[in-house]
């Protein structure tokens, strides 16, 4: 391990001094590796490995933003890698503390930071690509001006935007801050389902799910909604992959108190053997589902 710090450090080294279009062309070249790299990490079913992986490889990328920071493909990339951090290790860790321990309470810091790291790298991706967003893209009622602006090129960059947005939204509902972006937020996933509706899993569909099924009515819930994106959410599933699932129990079970129902989806998920190509996030699923029964008497009247 320590060979290969200093290979990385050297070859980053040499990188940082070529000559700028010598060092443009390595970049790309870097880049695309390690985006084809990104897929074979959702393979990966252990778990410590990605909770040391993950913050490794986006410090690395974060050494060569400084020499090219303006790389919509680079920033884009640290959005991703951060956002799955947030949502994998991160928020599972922290649904799985002890209740207002000082373990919570660090990964709950920690959660709500590196979401809204990956959500500025978003931001910032966006606003290099259509700089006519400036204005408009953390206002409720403008930000149409700018997802006008949007098309399939920017679905990646948009997608995990909206997601890191979405995640500390969802971790901090008791915020004012937090409430007053959760309609822009909407839109973008909204602009995400229009572009490609079966992007990254369903994603848009996942956030959908959530906010029509974690919400009462007089707020805006609307449980036929829920029920409508958690079947296209699972049609844009590859199969071994059951996010939908999972928040199909955890959200819309939940909202209509169905305990039964609630403990047979999970007690399935809990017992999943993780492989395949989406193996990490199908152990997060995993994980979950387990921690979900385990508060169950928490959850049912």
């Amino acid at each position: 391990m320590h060979t290969r710090l200093q290979f990385t450090l050297l070859f980053l080294f040499l990188i940082l001094n070529t000559s700028c279009s010598l060092k443009e062309m390595i970049f790309e070249d870097i880049v695309d590796s390690i985006e084809m790299g990104a897929v074979e990490f959702e393979s990966e079913s252990s778990w410590e490995l990605m909770k040391n992986a993950l913050p490794a490889n986006a410090k690395m990328l974060e050494v060569l933003l400084r020499n090219a920071p303006e790389n919509t493909n680079l920033l884009t990339l640290l959005s991703k890698i951060y956002g799955s951090y947030s949502f994998g290790i991160l928020e599972t860790e922290y649904l799985k503390s002890e209740e207002d321990s000082p373990e919570q309470l660090y990964y709950k810091q920690e959660l709500n930071q590196t979401y809204l790291k990956a959500a500025q790298y978003g931001k910032r991706a966006i606003l290099i690509k259509h700089p006519k967003c400036l204005e408009v893209i953390d206002n409720t009622d403008n930000i149409n001006v700018c997802l006008k602006l949007m098309t399939a090129k920017d679905i990646d960059t948009l997608y995990w935007y909206g997601f890191s947005r979405a995640g500390y939204i969802n971790n901090n509902l008791d915020l004012v801050d937090a409430l007053a972006s959760l309609g822009a937020t909407r839109k973008i996933m909204e602009k995400v389902a229009e572009l490609q509706g079966d992007f990254y899993y369903g994603g848009s569909h996942l956030f959908h799910l959530i906010y029509y099924a974690a919400r009462p009515a007089m707020m805006g819930g609307d449980l036929k909604k829920a029920l409508n994106f958690y079947y296209k959410a699972k049609k844009s599933a590859p199969e071994g992959l059951h996010l939908a699932e999972l928040f199909y129990a955890r959200y819309y079970l939940y909202r209509l108190q169905k305990k039964h129902e609630f403990e047979s989806v999970l007690e399935k998920l809990s017992q999943a053997n993780p492989e395949g190509p989406t193996a990490f996030l199908e152990t997060i699923v995993k994980v979950r589902a387990q921690h979900y029964l385990k508060i169950k008497n928490d959850l049912f009247l």
